[in-house]
């Protein structure tokens, strides 16, 4: 009977099983209902979860630290730390807990947060934190046995352009929970709350400079948890838009934490928890990466809901991406009452087994059953896989028990535009115009699937609906949602939402109709006006009053305010005052901002936003100095011994000091400034004091800097844009007639440098008359020495107070000692001569440099010998044979002319230079020129020859030989060559011819090395007969016979007629040849050959008649000297 009421349950079950999906459906109300009244129901159940190894969860979020770290004395900027947190399932293990065996997961997850350009303890930077937790979780239940957490701090410390890191704290914290600590309470339901007593132990262990590591601590502590609303979390994810709030209290009944749980991501969706350490934790999920599941087990019971102490049935189906899994060995789990069993799936992939509920509780109390636990079938393989299923055991249970709970009830409350699930927390209330969603829970309590049936609701607004409530297996719930818009005429106060299911009371299986009813209370009120009262500008530190109290609530009743204050830049603090005053002040300055919350009874809120400016208070600074008076380059030291900020930030530094000066000593931001007044008369120093808010007082003080005598003289000697160095004695060295540029400078007062006056002697020994004088910061004069040796120059410079110059700690005048190099002169480069003939003039113009003293005193010289020591003094080449740089001179004979000619110049100190000049006298080649004065003599008539014009150097002229060849057709010498006879020399000749016909004469001419030949042709006609002609035509004839005859005595007489003949000839030729040239006219005509030949033929000579001849003849006493004859032809 037994076995077939259990196979009858089972047929059932199996009947009711697609309803254990979600179901949704969608009932129309009737169109006359107002307002809009709209339902629709879903069901199911929220049972326990299973994971494997490397399902993920990934999260961004946040830690709240601010509190952590100020608790430990630290001053910082800091509140939020953003990061991300990523979750993994690493493990899957047996354990002993609570002296059971346990399946567990182990779950590690890496957080990483920071935050940039925050402030710790007075230094900017960045800091990190790295936080790996571990935490092992029970499989059956989701309970927490231990946590474990590695937390390392790092701040990144900001220094010029570096980054220093600094290891603020390195942490490691051990919470384990007895017992362990269960936080979900499966299965699901909306209403449903449960607490626990255990007891938790937490170790701390690692350093920190910064952060106080506390100590060890055991505690008795007491939980609560509730599942005080389903719906939107906030966050959007797939499949989680149902999501389940479990908000956690501690055991002051305050909310330590909650979290959104998705069933279909199998965790949290968003959470917020407070960590050991005293840090809250809020993380919101990114990504969820579940390992797929290719084999799945299932757990299905005869009764999830089940009386203590009885045996029912467990269905166990094994699929392989829904193939059945057979022969795969497996373990059931039972571990609240230590049942754990192996068996072997059969060829459909199944297994029954039969377990006994037991009569544990468990260790969280709840007055919704006794207790629920977990049944765990795991495959222990490589990579575990579960499945997991929750009975609950409970003392009074029915076939049929159908509950409406009103603490189950949830409401989505939509208003403009944001959408809230409203909870306990936060207070079911809303106003006119909210969009109002309730979801009306319908469960069967009982061990049975119950029928369909009605759920009678009636709406705030007095109207009725019904609802169809599907079948429900045995803890099934379902939901019907109710949508419901405040109306703008709904009155305030307090509304019903009343539901009924079964109202008829036709399913008579219900064993308990008293759980039948629920009634849902819903505050519609106003939202409250919020007003802020305050000053709008005030100093730091001033006590200002923050009024609220003007906000009303019309709706009546009371509220109380919140004060969001902004206490430090983006730094907000709340503050709750019942009585909506509260005093502030704040040490900064800026502008700040001030949120003002009013909340009513009902939760209402409104907010008044508003914003003070906080006026900084300049910091006080005192500044002295060491002495009233100094004198220039002396140090005085100015000091601030006092400096105040009454509302700094930085207590390390509480006023930054700016001195204007950037000489300063000790820098310019030190509280001393020890400097060197460069200027007589009042000096002043100038100071800023800076607080932290920037804000600026200045301060000053004077000292009477007095003069000083110029000191530290520096000497420069320039040669144009050289720097001459002296040598080891302090000389400069410098050469004869440089320009000299001599500069002077020293050190003074800086008004006194443009007024500096040098006086300067630069020629003190032998000119010290002369003064020259600059001003201004640098002296400057430029001299040039004409004299060669040391020459001293001096110099004193005088400040507009008449002081004079201070050297080696005495008033001296300086000396400038410059060796003076003489320059010699230089003779200018001489281009070569051509080659000129003798007796042409050669001129010489030299070109010579010396210096300008030097120019006037030079000794220019030609020595025109330079084998010749004509001075007999020094050698032969230094003969000053004409003074002057410029010669003319003409050497007539190209023999005795010398090769080269010297120049030299020496100057006053016996320097000297000289150039040889290469010269080349050519000798000139002689031209011929003979003439005569009668081309055409009578025979035996006298004629007179002339050498006269023939061309050559004066000199050779005056040395020429000439030679007369007077017929050329006559060989005179015997030598064979008729025309190289020396008849005649002589410029001059006379002769006649005894026979009649043309004679051809040839003049040469030599000098030293030429020579050079002309002809010209005398015609000589016969004489007229007479008696002397015809002696001169037969004296051959008569010549025999008087030699024949007469042989002896012409012997006799010879020597006398010799001498007769001879005085007679001379009186003859001096009178013929001056009445010969007499007559010479201009109409010869005498043509001469080509210079470059020896012979030049005279012709067209035009005959002289003897008659005009005869006439001019002179009368044999007149007798011509050798200049007449000369000047004759010369004519």
């Amino acid at each position: 009977m037994e076995k077939s009421s259990r196979i009858t349950f089972l047929i059932c079950f199996i009947l009711i099983f697609p309803l254990l999906s979600n179901i949704f459906d969608r009932n129309q109300l009737d169109e006359d209902f107002v307002y809009g009244v709209e339902t629709n129901s879903q069901s199911g159940i929220v049972d326990v979860q299973t994971w494997q190894v490397n399902d993920n969860w990934m999260y961004s979020g946040y830690l709240d630290v601010g509190d952590f770290i100020t608790s430990s004395g630290i001053s910082t900027t800091v509140n939020y730390l953003n990061g991300t947190l990523d979750k993994t399932v690493t493990s899957i293990f047996l354990s002993i807990i609570d002296n059971q065996s346990s399946l567990t997961y182990k779950v590690e997850s890496i957080g990483e947060y920071g935050a940039n350009d925050v402030e710790l303890d007075g230094q900017n930077g960045d800091i990190s934190v790295n936080m790996n937790t571990i935490e092992i979780i029970r499989a059956s239940d989701m309970a927490t046995v231990s946590q474990e957490a590695s937390v390392e701090i790092d701040f990144c410390a900001d220094v010029l352009f570096w980054c220093i890191n600094i290891d603020v704290a390195d942490l490691i914290l051990n919470n384990s929970y007895y017992p362990a600590l269960e936080g979900l309470d499966f299965p699901l339901n909306v209403g449903e709350s449960w607490a626990s007593d255990y007891h938790q132990e937490t170790t701390y262990s690692g350093s920190s400079n910064y952060v106080d590591i506390p100590d060890n601590s055991e505690d008795d502590n007491t939980s609560s948890w509730q599942t005080v609303s389903q719906g939107f979390s906030g966050v959007s994810y797939a499949g989680c838009g149902q999501s389940y709030n479990i908000t956690t209290y501690n055991s002051d009944g305050e909310e330590s934490g909650y979290r959104w749980y998705c069933p279909a991501i199998n965790g949290d969706i968003i959470s917020s928890f407070t960590q050991s350490l005293g840090f809250k934790a809020v993380h919101e999920l990114v990504t969820y990466q579940p390992v797929t599941r290719f084999k799945e087990i299932n757990i299905d019971l005869e009764y999830p809901l089940s009386p203590i102490d009885t045996d029912i049935y467990a269905w166990i189906n094994v699929t392989n991406q829904g193939t059945p899994v057979s022969d795969l060995e497996l373990e059931f789990r039972y571990e609240i009452e230590d049942d754990v069993r192996s068996f072997t799936t059969d060829q459909n992939g199944s297994y029954y087994l039969e377990f006994n509920t037991g009569n544990s509780t468990d260790k969280t109390a709840s007055l919704d059953d006794l207790a629920s636990h977990g049944i765990i079938v795991w495959a222990n393989q490589s990579s575990p896989i579960l499945g997991a299923a929750s009975v609950s055991i409970d003392l009074n249970i029915h076939e049929i028990d159908l509950v409406t709970r009103a603490e189950g009830v949830t409401v989505q409350r939509t208003r403009n535009n944001s959408t809230l699930t409203l909870d306990t927390n936060i207070g079911f209330t809303a106003v006119y115009g909210d969009i109002l969603v309730f979801s009306v829970p319908v469960a069967n309590k009982g061990l049975i699937s119950s029928p369909s049936s009605n759920l009678k609701i009636d709406s705030p607004d007095g109207n009725t609906l019904f609802a169809i409530v599907p079948p429900l297996s045995s803890l099934q719930e379902s939901r019907i949602e109710v949508n419901w818009t405040v109306p703008f005429q709904q009155s305030y106060g307090s509304v019903y939402l009343e539901f009924l299911v079964d109202p008829e009371e036709t399913l008579i299986q219900d064993g308990n109709k008293s759980n039948n009813y629920g009634i849902f209370t819903l505050f519609i009120g106003t939202i409250p006006i919020a007003a802020l009262e305050h000053p709008t500008e005030i100093l730091t530190l001033d006590e200002i009053t923050l009024n609220g109290t003007t906000s009303y609530d019309s709706d009546g009743g009371s509220y109380f305010c919140d004060f969001y204050i902004e206490i430090s830049i983006n730094i907000f603090e709340n503050f709750f005052e019942e009585d909506c005053v509260y005093e502030a002040k704040w040490d900064d300055d800026g502008q700040f901002q001030i949120l003002l919350t009013i909340t009513d009874e009902e939760n209402d809120q409104d907010t008044f936003m508003s914003s003070i400016s906080i006026v900084n208070r300049p910091p006080q600074i005192t500044l002295i100095s060491d002495k009233t008076s100094v004198t220039v380059f002396s140090e005085v030291t100015f000091e601030i011994i006092e400096r105040i900020d009454l509302d700094t930030q930085s207590p390390n530094s509480p006023v930054d000091i700016l001195w204007d000066n950037p000489n300063c000593k000790e820098g310019q931001i030190s509280t001393k400034c020890t400097l060197i007044p460069l200027n007589e008369g009042e000096f002043s120093i100038n100071v800023s004091a800076i607080d932290d808010d920037g804000a600026i007082t200045f301060a000053s003080s004077s000292v009477m800097a007095t003069n000083i005598a110029p000191f530290d003289p520096k000497i420069e000697v320039w040669s144009g844009p050289n720097k001459i160095t002296p040598d080891n004695r302090g000389v400069f060295a410098a050469k004869e007639g440089e320009i000299l540029t001599l500069k002077a400078w020293v050190t003074d007062s800086e008004n006194d440098m443009n007024s500096l006056q040098y006086i300067w002697s630069p020629d003190a020994e032998n000119n010290p008359e002369l003064e020259l004088t600059s001003y201004g910061i640098m002296g400057e004069i430029n001299h040039t020495y004409g004299f060669a040796g040391l020459q001293l120059a001096t110099l004193q410079i005088f400040d507009n107070d008449n002081e004079s110059t201070v050297f080696e700690g005495e008033t001296k005048t300086l000396i400038i000692p410059i060796e003076i190099e003489n320059i010699a002169p230089y003779v200018v480069s001489i281009s070569p001569r051509l080659p000129v003939q003798e007796g042409e003039e050669l001129t010489f113009d030299i070109g010579v440099i010396d210096t300008p003293n030097d120019v006037d005193s030079l000794t220019s010289c030609f020595d025109i010998d330079p084998s010749v020591n004509s001075d007999l003094f020094g050698n032969e080449d230094d003969d000053c044979d004409f003074t002057s740089t410029y010669l003319s001179y003409i050497w007539e004979d190209s023999v005795s002319a010398p090769e080269f000619i010297i120049f030299h110049v020496t100057d006053d100190d016996g320097s000297r230079d000289f150039v040889n000049i290469d010269i080349d006298i050519r000798n000139i080649r002689p031209m011929a020129i003979a003439s005569t004065n009668n081309l055409n003599p009578q025979q035996g008539q006298a004629i007179s020859l002339s050498a006269n014009g023939t061309i050559d150097s004066e000199f050779d002229i005056e040395n020429m030989i000439y030679h007369w060849d007077i017929d050329t057709s006559l060989d005179s010498d015997g030598d064979g060559n008729p025309s190289n006879d020396i008849d005649m020399t002589g410029r001059w000749i006379q002769v006649f011819y005894d026979d009649e016909g043309k004679k051809v004469v040839k003049l040469t001419v030599y000098d030293e090395t030429e020579s050079n030949s002309i002809t010209m042709v005398v015609d000589v006609s016969k004489a007229p007969l007479n008696f002397e002609n015809s002696i001169k035509e037969n004296s051959s004839t008569i010549l025999l016979l008087i030699l024949i005859s007469t042989g002896g005595v012409f012997l006799s007489i010879r020597y006398r007629n010799k001498e007769d003949d001879k005085t007679t000839n001379n009186k003859l030729k001096d009178s013929e040849i001056n009445d010969l040239f007499d007559s010479i006219g201009s109409n010869k005509s005498i043509n001469y050959l080509d210079m470059a030949s020896d012979t030049t033929e005279l012709k067209n000579t035009h005959a002289i008649e003897s008659s005009t001849l005869e006439k001019q003849i002179p009368t044999p006493n007149v007798i011509l000297s050798e200049d007449d004859i000369e000047a004759l032809f010369e004519e």
